[in-house]
């Protein structure tokens, strides 16, 4: 058994009582890595051996965890990765001796890594090529598995450049995107921006397996056209989405609403546009992310602080607010979501979860208002709200201390588990169990492994026999008993597979999420399989408890 974090299993009989925590996550393990300067995370994954891949940038020597010195003391790509405990298994110090930051990253198909951001390091370091024309670029690194280098390849223009999302294709082929601020060809960009200089287009480049560029593409329209992400396509293509200023011109067939507003952009394998469409409020409406939903539609999500105007329906509630807009295939609005309180509310991420409800992330420095319902610790706090797959909210929680803490991002590990990191300057209070490393008081990576599952507490007149073990499998299986549940989501009949080694009866017990019993049945002990129905009770989380004499196992139901 995995071991990490304490858990309290408790072993119930069969007339046990069982209460169950609230629904938001737990957290079952934390770590905190830095040095004795500044290291902030931008982009954290689960990774294909069970662990996890964390990109960031960082201006600190070797200390604490950091085994590598800046170049010349100036940020630095920092990547670390971890094992499923969050236990450093290798990490590297990648830049020149100019400044490269705000680096993300994806596993690719042969296990190893694709790293990228913005560098205006010269030749130096781990750079091989001079920033060109001595401006920002894009810097993307190919690692292996084990993070040695394989390639790496700067690409830009004679104006700057920032990179800000990577893909791969199924062919071993990358995309690469950001913004660029060159209206003329030249170097790596033949696609010219549509305005001036003054302003950034959205920018995507292809490279090959071997990092070289095949073709780039930009668009746009006469102003600001600020690219925060891209996705992947079920059809090959991608979504790519950020902020707009724009008139109806050139890649925009929509003129701009408010001072900024959302803007999508449909392309195919090519880079070809396919639809664009622009979403917003009378005031200003900033897109972080996108993907691509199991209907085929997609989810944004930004924020903003907009009146209920155009396509926004709810009203602001603080300086600015988590805006969550679902869309069908062509970009249509099916419905949105305004959520925050009565400061600053800034969402980073949104994800489509396994069950087909979302996962939203970002920072927050509002209290309990609005329709914010977990206080803040400290001045800011990871804000984690998780709506059902009508934009309907199914909880919300804060994690942090008394400093700043910023989520950067937070991905599903599997259905409700999930990983969530960012930078924290907090001391050990509030949720973190560990100060800044060194007591320096500065910026730190801060990754916590969240789970929806709850522990089992019995209710006082239970007949309890506790285990006290460590470990940070989910849910929590006894190896003489085991159970499976499918299918899972449900519309109603659940077919349970189980075996136990246990000469005693086995009992079986279906719960709501509030911990009401609406199952219950009793068999001999071995295996065997049977099904139940939970047609008639309302759409939400249901867990099925197996226990057989002093041992217990727990899988959660989902009823669509």
């Amino acid at each position: 058994m995995n071991i990490k974090s304490l858990l309290l299993i408790i072993a119930l009989t069969a007339t046990s009582g069982i209460l169950f925590a609230q629904n938001a996550p737990r957290i079952v393990w934390q770590k905190t890595f830095g040095g004795a300067g500044n290291d902030s995370l931008v982009a954290i994954l689960p990774t294909n051996d069970g662990g996890f891949i964390m990109s960031g940038h960082s201006n600190s020597n070797a200390f604490g965890d950091k085994t590598q010195n800046s170049y010349n003391n100036t940020l630095d790509y920092w990547v670390i990765k971890t094992n499923s405990k969050g236990k450093i298994q290798w990490s590297r110090t990648l830049g020149g001796t100019g400044i490269d930051n705000d680096p993300v990253v994806i596993q690719t198909g042969d296990g190893g890594f694709l790293v990228g951001g913005t560098s205006i390091s010269m030749l130096s370091g781990d750079k091989t090529e001079d920033a060109i024309n001595g401006s920002n670029d894009y810097w993307v690194v190919k690692l292996d598995k084990n993070g040695v280098t394989q390639w790496n390849n700067t690409i830009g223009s004679i104006q700057r450049e920032s990179l800000n999302a990577l893909a791969q294709a199924s062919d071993g082929t990358y995309r690469i995107a950001g913004n660029s601020w060159s209206n003329f060809p030249g170097d790596d960009k033949r696609d010219a921006n549509r305005g001036s200089s003054l302003w950034p287009d959205y920018w995507v480049v292809k490279l090959d397996k071997k990092g070289k560029v095949v073709w780039d593409h930009c668009y746009g329209g006469g102003n600001e056209d600020y690219l925060t992400c891209l996705k992947p396509t079920k059809d090959s293509g991608y979504i790519m989405g950020g902020y707009s200023y724009s008139p109806a011109e050139y890649e925009k067939t929509d003129s701009f609403i408010g001072s900024n507003d959302y803007w999508i952009v449909k392309m195919d394998k090519d880079g070809n546009k396919t639809f664009d469409k622009t979403l917003g409020g009378d005031l200003s409406d900033y897109q972080t992310d996108v993907q691509e939903t199991f209907d085929g539609g997609y989810i944004l999500g930004g924020y903003s602080n907009s009146n209920a105007t155009f396509n926004k329906t709810g009203i602001f509630k603080g300086w600015m607010d988590y805006w969550i807009v679902k869309t069908a295939a062509d970009g249509s609005v099916q419905w949105d979501k305004t959520m925050g309180g009565t400061l600053g509310d800034y969402l980073s991420t949104v994800q489509q979860t396994k069950d087909s409800s979302y996962i939203i992330g970002g920072t927050s420095s509002s209290p309990t208002s609005a329709t914010k319902n977990s206080p803040n610790k400290g001045l800011e706090d990871y804000w984690i709200v998780k709506l059902n797959k009508n934009g309907q909210k199914l909880w919300d929680t804060t994690y942090g201390g008394s400093g700043s803490d910023r989520l950067g991002a937070i991905k599903e590990i599997s259905t409700g588990e999930y990983i969530a990191g960012g930078t924290s300057n907090t001391s050990r209070n509030g949720d973190k169990t560990t100060g800044t490393v060194g007591n320096t008081g500065l910026n730190d990576f801060w990754i916590i492994r969240l789970s929806e599952t709850p522990l089992l507490k019995p209710a006082a007149k239970s007949t309890e026999n506790i285990q006290q073990i460590t470990s940070n499998a989910t849910p929590i299986e006894m190896s003489k008993l085991s159970m499976q549940a499918n299918p899972n989501p449900t519309k109603g009949p659940v077919n349970i597979s189980y075996s136990s080694t246990e000469k005693s009866n086995i009992s079986f017990m279906v719960y709501d999420a509030k911990g009401a019993l609406v199952i219950t049945k009793t068999l001999a002990a071995g295996k065997g399989n049977f099904t139940i129905d939970i047609s008639n009770q309302q759409t939400g989380i249901y867990y099925v408890v197996m226990n057989a004499k002093n041992n217990s196992v727990t899988r959660k139901i989902i009823k669509e």
